[in-house]
């Protein structure tokens, strides 16, 4: 089987899948970020009296946002898996 060039459709497929790639990246770091600030910023500055007791009214949006954030990085992940897939069985070898 000789190596073919990547023609125009297989570099957009590339480029499609590494756009998802960086949203997989992004919307996990947000994940986390929400969680984080929810779970443990947000009850440490109440405990140590940096900040009201108020402050923990915006909990439930940060779950929300990260909930948000999980949903998209999973979709996100799946489209890639899917692109590549694709990719691959354009290129059944891998190592040529």
């Amino acid at each position: 089987m000789d190596p073919e060039p990547l023609t125009n459709a297989n570099w957009s497929q590339i480029t499609e899948a590494i756009g998802f790639l960086w949203l997989f990246l992004g919307s996990g770091t947000a994940f986390l970020g929400a969680i984080l600030l929810a779970q443990a910023i947000l009850p440490s500055l109440v405990i140590s009296g940096h900040t009201s007791k108020r402050t923990l009214k915006v909990r439930p949006w940060l779950y929300l946002a990260s909930l948000v954030a999980l949903t998209m990085a999973g979709l996100a992940l799946v489209r890639f898996i899917d692109l590549a897939i694709q990719v691959l069985d354009s290129y059944p070898r891998f190592w040529i």
